[in-house]
């Protein structure tokens, strides 16, 4: 809900959604419009003015009333609450209802004070029109006894018309209550605005610092007309007080002086005492205000008062004060048109009529949306250009759902935190060069985290697993997503809401589960996501998700093949047709040139599937990735059992030339078959993954057989065999299992680079360490094996491509190396 980072910006997030699918659009030019001729008086009449940019008349006022507040005992003194030197959520929302409680009439202002200063003068304010509707008017600013401000070094300035109409003001019988704060230098204390207007009264805010009740205080310098009411450890002022003029002038030495904590009531009761007991001294200067109660308060937004000046963009009106600092003026207009669009390109969304109404305010540390009325709301609350952008980016997002109008998910909702910091992030990156995983995701990850670590307490932080395995915890989410950015690009995501939109838009209202949102995310992507949601610790009533009805097709789910493993940077690309099933592009786009399949880092792009388990599940994490190699270990096995292992490349192939260097370590697990001994293998043109039963031991293929020797005997490597599988050699066709190349045999644990030439249903060639050592050609189904005769279709038994995987037969093996080159069909 707030900024605690000074170099990153949330917001606060406001109101009942309206739809999923209400948003900016540039409705509006940067001329400024033709006004209606007469005062509208109708809501019909008012959206003309709204829809078109526009602040009504203040005469618009007499039909639509502001509403009173809720003042008790109402002492009639009104004060102005100044934001416009320093906005915070404090001031603009905290303040308002233990002030009227102690009948004082607060207004906050994001105005330049000598705009609102002067009774009568125009003051832009948001006016009840009917349920759901707060268009801005200018209204006549009323008397006001007392003005409560406080600044800070580097934020928007105090003018010299502001300081001038302050002067006037005082002198005439009004109280200022101002509020000091830290300054660095001497120079940074005599260049600051603030102290230039205390200087008119005898007064200046120091470096340094001073104790008063066991904390650090700015220090205060004030001259002899002023009265000291309370002094720090060391004398000097704390809060000081004069008259001026006919006026009064209370200092502070910080805001800290009122500032309560909302959740201790006795603090809340004892510094909104005091604040009150400072106005009512500050107010005798002039006869309270009193009259009319109908005055602005913020309504979940911005406000009670408006900053006066104003630009038109392409699709923004911008509310600004005078004095807020130029560069940031800047960055609005060169910046955040372009933002908007970019926002739009990743996520399409209706767009409304009506223009976004920005809010520039004075200070740092957020922003909010408003999005339970009409029109529409986003401020920036920072001091820097990078700031704003990003604040703009995240209260942007807030107001797009993109192309959804139904159902709402537990991932933060429609338009929540997570959903307007996603965006957020790529506008930070493409912006402010935040590069790394969008939002630092990352950041889940354990300090001492080792990769090929499966187990979630192991790879994730406590303070973020506990929260996400059975609720939810933003930094998880992000890291989910980015993972899913990887693998499918920034399409995924609008796909997803239009998946969502469409499977539940009978049911507009309804509140997703977990496993139901995963089921929109799983058929988005045209993969099961389940079982990486499992490992990343979540925990759900649904393992599986292998076939869904949708528009009324069925489809096949394979297991997406993602681990839990760090993330990649965040991705700007665009996006394609999200109402298209999203294509994994992660085939080499080149051909006649080697592309790695294993990347050295993690498992991303295979899957396992172990005998006796189901695809995806890598029992006591066979297949793993430590120093850089990909290994199939048994450290976690008792006995064998008769679990073989495959990890399959998730992308079928057909013409190529695959690379492997392998090597066997270590000992045979127990229970392994005396004929694995050394043994693992390629298996070429596999059967897809997810069509293998749970207990099948081998996929039906055509396997490129690894052996390694004893120490004595001669054992070739290279071999074919074929489970499920024939083939044809010297024109005849083989159905004898394995065949012999004609390899040296490798004892030991050296590495060995073993190579096969595919070339669809046609030739087949093994090479080792650059010798071709067997050859074959025609790969096809035996019809009289079980497995394949699942896979035969209508008659026909050739197979010109599939799958590749590697074995795991109980003999320990590691891969160095993986690559591919695509050939010429």
């Amino acid at each position: 809900m707030q900024n605690n980072h000074p170099t990153r910006s949330f917001s606060v997030y406001f109101g009942l959604l309206l739809t999923c699918l209400l948003a900016l659009t540039p409705a509006i030019s940067a001329d400024k419009p033709t006004m209606p001729k007469q005062v509208p008086d109708t809501p019909q009449a008012v959206e003309q003015w709204w829809k078109s940019g526009l602040t009504l008349p203040s005469e618009a006022l007499d039909n639509f009333p502001l509403r009173e507040l809720p003042i008790r005992e109402d002492t009639g003194i009104n004060v102005l609450v100044d934001m416009a030197h320093k906005c915070d959520f404090f001031n603009l929302w905290r303040l308002g209802g233990p002030i009227y409680r102690r009948g004082i009439r607060a207004v906050g202002s994001h105005a330049t004070l000598d705009s609102v200063l002067t009774p009568g003068s125009p003051a832009r304010v948001r006016i009840p029109v009917e349920r759901g509707v707060l268009p801005f008017a200018w209204w006549q600013t009323p008397k006001f006894n007392v003005v409560l401000t406080e600044g800070a070094v580097g934020y928007p300035g105090y003018i010299p018309e502001e300081r001038e109409a302050v002067k006037k003001f005082i002198q005439q019988g009004g109280g200022l209550i101002v509020s000091g704060s830290w300054v660095r230098n001497e120079e940074s204390a005599n260049n600051w605005s603030l102290n230039k207007m205390l200087a008119e009264y005898g007064a200046k805010v120091l470096p340094g610092h001073v104790r008063y009740e066991d904390r650090r205080w700015p220090r205060l310098q004030i001259s002899d007309e002023w009265e000291t009411v309370i002094q720090a450890e060391d004398g000097s002022p704390i809060y000081a007080r004069r008259e001026f003029g006919k006026g009064r002038i209370a200092l502070y030495a910080s805001s800290s002086m009122y500032r309560f904590n909302r959740k201790d009531r006795e603090d809340v009761r004892k510094k909104m005492d005091f604040l009150a007991d400072t106005i009512q001294w500050a107010a005798k200067g002039s006869k309270p205000a009193g009259g009319d109660t109908r005055l602005p308060v913020a309504r979940g937004g911005g406000g009670g008062i408006y900053p006066e000046s104003e630009k038109r963009l392409p699709g923004i009106v911008c509310f600004y004060s005078k004095n807020q600092l130029p560069e940031l003026v800047s960055t609005v207009e060169n910046d955040f048109p372009a933002i908007t669009d970019q926002i739009y390109a990743w996520l399409p969304s209706e767009k409304p009529e009506q223009p976004m109404y920005m809010i520039l305010c004075s200070g740092n540390g957020g922003g909010w949306a408003v999005n339970a009325y009409l029109p529409k709301e986003a401020s920036t609350i920072s001091t820097r250009p990078g700031g704003i952008r990003s604040i703009f980016a995240h209260e942007q997002a807030h107001t797009m759902a993109g192309p959804c109008n139904a159902a709402n998910h537990p991932f933060g909702g429609n338009r929540g935190e997570e959903h307007a910091g996603w965006f957020q992030g790529k506008i930070n990156a493409m912006y402010n060069g935040d590069k790394g995983p969008n939002r630092g995701c990352h950041r889940v990850f354990k300090d001492d985290y080792t990769p090929g670590t499966t187990d979630p307490a192991e790879i994730f932080k406590d303070a973020h697993l506990k929260k996400w395995q059975d609720g939810h915890d933003r930094l998880m989410i992000w890291y989910v997503w980015q993972k899913f950015d990887d693998r499918y690009g920034p399409t995924w995501y609008p796909r997803w809401r239009w998946v969502q939109g469409q499977r539940w838009k009978d049911e507009p209202s309804k509140k997703l589960t977990w496993e139901e949102s995963i089921e929109d995310m799983s058929i988005a992507v045209g993969e099961d996501l389940f079982p990486f949601f499992a490992k990343t610790g979540k925990k759900l009533d649904k393992q599986r998700f292998a076939t869904a009805q949708f528009m009324g097709k069925t489809i096949d789910l394979p297991v997406a093949p993602i681990e839990p493993t760090p993330p990649g940077d965040v991705n700007l690309d665009p996006i394609d047709d999200y109402k298209k099933p999203i294509d994994v592009k992660t085939a080499p786009a080149e051909k006649g040139k080697w592309v790695t399949l294993f990347n050295g880092k993690n498992l991303d792009g295979w899957i396992p599937k172990i005998t006796g388990y189901e695809l995806g599940e890598n029992y006591a994490n066979t297949f793993r990735v430590e120093d850089g190699l990909l290994k199939a270990s048994y450290d976690g096995y008792d006995k064998f059992n008769g679990r073989f292992g495959h990890i399959f490349y998730e992308q079928p192939f057909s013409n190529y030339r695959l690379r492997v260097e392998y090597r066997f370590t270590g000992d045979q697990v127990p229970g392994g078959p005396g004929w694995a001994f050394r043994n693992s293998g390629i298996m070429l043109h596999c059967q897809p993954p997810q069509t293998m039963a749970k207990k099948q031991n081998f996929p039906v293929s055509i396997e490129a057989q690894m052996l390694g020797g004893d120490g004595t005997h001669e054992r070739t490597t290279a071999n074919v065999c074929t489970p499920g599988t024939n083939l044809v050699m010297d024109d005849k066709l083989i159905t004898r299992h394995c065949i012999s190349s004609s390899s040296k045999t490798y004892h030991g644990d050296q590495w060995v680079t073993m190579e096969v030439e595919v070339h669809g249903n046609g030739k087949i060639k093994h090479i080792v360490n650059g010798d071709t050592v067997l050859e074959y050609e025609r790969p096809q189904y035996d019809p009289n094996d079980a497995d394949a005769k699942k896979l035969i279709d209508n008659g026909n038994l050739m197979i010109d491509g599939g799958y590749i995987s590697l074995q795991a037969e109980s003999h320990p093996v590691e891969f160095r190396k993986v690559e591919i080159m695509l050939l010429e069909d």
